[in-house]
């Protein structure tokens, strides 16, 4: 469906995945005047120049664990990556795009899986991973080394978003719906509101750009 033409959009360029399995996410960065989407494939992550969107090409592509889930997200010269098969959080280099990008570390000490990801103010925001039920929230000072500040484990999380220290969790599993968190305090985190929809499965979760609202929708 994202592929018709309506809702005033227009098609302005393809690009057919590798393989057969397609493309499971994706997220965008800019660099030295260039444009690049960022995709997560079952057998790894594809960087792909959208500079001329009637021409994208893939410029490098980092191999991973077999997965149907993947998220990226970027902070300084660098991606993010998860999947819900093994090895952590990938850290690629973005630095040489467009001629290379480079697997450069792994966060793999006791985190193995995560569903997803969020970035924000120099930290990292894991949802549903092997380790915590909720999210991990990881220190990206050292940005190839994080360190975990704290944890998240009263429910679970299909996805994260974070704005100025609170988090909005996208929850299921007891209960559904958007769970709301004071997180200033990385290391005491605290429940500000628990909004149920029971019976759902909450897919995902965004605000829109004025912060005034979130949004989820129902897998």
């Amino acid at each position: 469906h994202a592929q018709n033409l309506n809702d005033n959009t227009v098609l302005l360029g393809q690009l057919a995945p590798q393989g057969a399995n397609g493309y499971n996410d994706v997220w965008g960065y800019a660099a030295n005047g260039r444009e690049y989407a960022i995709m997560g494939h079952r057998t790894g992550t594809s960087l792909i120049d959208v500079t001329t969107p009637s021409q994208p090409r893939e410029v490098a592509f980092i191999p991973g664990p077999n997965s149907i889930w993947r998220d990226i997200k970027t902070h300084s010269h660098y991606a993010y990556v998860t999947n819900e098969t093994a090895e952590g959080l990938h850290i690629i280099d973005l630095q040489n795009l467009p001629n290379s990008a480079e697997l450069v570390a792994r966060y793999d000490r006791t985190l193995r899986t995560a569903h997803n990801l969020y970035i924000d103010n120099g930290y990292a925001y894991i949802a549903g991973s092997n380790t915590a039920r909720g999210c991990n929230i990881l220190s990206l000072s050292d940005p190839l080394a994080p360190v975990e500040v704290g944890q998240w484990n009263s429910n679970y999380w299909h996805d994260v978003i974070v704005k100025n220290d609170t988090i909005y969790g996208s929850a299921m599993g007891g209960p559904n719906g958007i769970d709301i968190v004071e997180g200033h305090n990385k290391a005491q985190l605290r429940l500000l509101s628990r909004t149920p929809f029971p019976g759902a499965f909450t897919h995902n979760i965004w605000m829109t750009a004025d912060n005034n609202y979130i949004s989820n929708t129902d897998e």
